[in-house]
């Protein structure tokens, strides 16, 4: 059985560029829940000065 969550291992850079690459693509409908909780994350992590 698949596991129900992964985790993703990004510099912070990398974490930012990310961000705005899901930024742009959350106009797509298709997508769009996805980003926004991906981004959620991120946007969490980064302010918290997590790695």
């Amino acid at each position: 059985m698949a596991a129900e969550t992964i985790t993703v291992t990004l510099t912070h850079s990398d974490a930012e560029v990310l961000l705005g690459v899901l930024s742009i693509e959350r106009h797509n409908a298709e997508a769009q829940a996805v980003c926004d909780k991906v981004r959620q994350q991120l946007d969490t992590q980064l302010a918290d000065g997590k790695p």
